[in-house]
């Protein structure tokens, strides 16, 4: 199961970032505002790697998220969180732009018909090698907005805007101020 840091108040410990990493192992990916605009670096997927961007990113706030990849969606870099919320919900690797990115905790059954009744009806058609339950709801959350969170009941949602608000949707715990949405690194 993934986990999501949203760090409003400090940065991650070394060690948080070790038990994040040694629990989802499948990759990680950072968001944070900077001059009005959504940025991500995602894909990493080395822990030294990791740990050597996040020690250079000193903005707060910001959200980290580790990942754990579902069962019937591959290991691969560019599924890593976040997503672009767009009608296409692009895959890039690193991302510098004026859409919202959303992170997700948890699985959205019946994903694929979800993506069949409103992304591929629309003659949008992805590689079935990029797409997971989370970049569909990234899609689907552009048409919906928050409507999205009820119909596709995902777990877990933290949405970053150009603005540098952070929406939260589910149950979340906080520890030091930092959000997270699981126990994995209390």
């Amino acid at each position: 199961m993934c986990v999501i840091a949203v760090c409003e108040e400090r940065k991650l410990y070394r060690e948080e970032i070790e038990l994040g990493w040694d629990q989802n192992p499948h990759g990680a990916g950072i968001g944070w505002v900077e001059d009005g605009r959504t940025v991500y670096i995602k894909g990493i997927m080395d822990i030294e790697e990791l740990i050597e961007i996040y020690e250079r990113i000193n903005i707060i706030p910001h959200i980290v998220h580790f990942r754990y990849a579902s069962m019937g969606i591959p290991v691969n870099p560019k599924l890593t969180h976040p997503f672009i919320v767009s009608k296409s919900s692009p895959i890039r690797l690193k991302y510098k732009g004026v859409k919202p990115i959303i992170f997700h905790n948890g699985t959205i059954n019946k994903w694929r018909e979800f993506y069949k009744l409103y992304i591929r009806s629309k003659g949008i058609n992805i590689r079935e090698d990029s797409l997971s339950d989370t970049r569909v709801m990234a899609m689907i959350w552009a048409e919906k907005g928050k409507e999205a969170f009820n119909l596709l009941n995902p777990g877990r949602v933290a949405l970053m805007y150009p603005s540098g608000e952070i929406e939260r949707y589910g149950n979340w715990s906080e520890k030091d101020g930092i959000y997270l949405s699981n126990n994995q690194l209390i």
